[in-house]
């Protein structure tokens, strides 16, 4: 085993062995990769999962405004998630596929209540989780209303309005399983559907939300209106090979050996 890897590898040991409190910001990734691929390692055809590189949280958020035509962050905007001292916070692989240059692909956001007022009582849980899926609903019923004005004044200049779509509430659907209520807003004209996720059941803390977030990769939330990272899912961006296709293959070559 060469050195480099060595020392890789103890360093993962050392971060799952040790635990910490900190927390980093999107300018904290290095710019440069830090995995060790001088022994043999199963990949895609290109050697590197593709990212972007951050100096600002600012960076980050103008990507986000843009995925769906903008739909689901003034939704989330709307709810109140990227104010500062937000109690309902936006993480994992949303987060992971914007770093990762795939905002296209996102088709669902998760989200978790966090802080001390909710961890023992269940009312004030549920009440926050209407709250939200309200607030979702009247966003959507505002929108239309400049929709509707936006029709009636291209109708007016005899502009084409036929292009100009808005949401069917009648068509959102809202479900709940157990502490996780789903809201799910269907396709119309140039956006695509868009499912938000919220778990309801509290934790105390954000970074106890991350140190939950499997693949470790996903440990990314947004609190106080910043992006923030625990040191696994720092690593694993920083490291970020195609792990999810080694491990697919180790688990068909297992199956093939069995």
């Amino acid at each position: 085993m060469t050195k480099s890897t060595t020392t890789q590898s103890s360093k993962l040991s050392f971060l799952l062995a040790n635990p910490t409190s900190q927390l980093y910001n999107l300018e904290d990734i290095s710019t440069t990769r830090t995995w060790d691929y001088s022994l043999p390692t199963i990949t895609t055809r290109r050697r590197f999962t593709d990212r972007l590189n951050f100096n600002s949280d600012e960076s980050f958020f103008q990507i986000f405004k843009d995925v769906n035509t903008g739909l689901p962050y003034r939704i989330l905007e709307h709810a109140g998630v990227f104010r500062h001292k937000n109690d309902i916070v936006l993480f994992g692989g949303c987060l992971l596929d914007i770093v990762l240059g795939r905002g296209d692909s996102i088709r669902d956001y998760d989200l978790r209540l966090v802080g001390d007022e909710y961890m023992n009582d269940e009312a004030k849980c549920v009440a926050k989780a209407k709250e939200f899926v309200a607030s979702i609903f009247s966003f959507v019923a505002k929108d239309n209303e400049n929709v509707d004005q936006q029709i009636a004044l291209a109708k007016e200049e005899g502009r084409d309005w036929n292009r100009i779509a808005k949401c069917n509430v009648q068509e959102i659907v809202v479900s709940r399983a157990r502490s996780t209520v789903s809201i799910h807003i269907p396709c119309f004209g140039n956006t695509w559907s868009t499912t938000f996720q919220l778990t309801f059941a509290p934790v105390q803390t954000v970074k106890d939300l991350l140190g939950a977030c499997q693949p470790h990769c996903t440990r990314l939330a947004v609190a106080d209106g910043a992006v923030v990272l625990d040191n696994l899912g720092l690593f694993s961006i920083e490291s970020s090979h195609c792990v999810g296709y080694i491990i697919f293959c180790r688990l068909l070559l297992r199956r093939g050996t069995k």
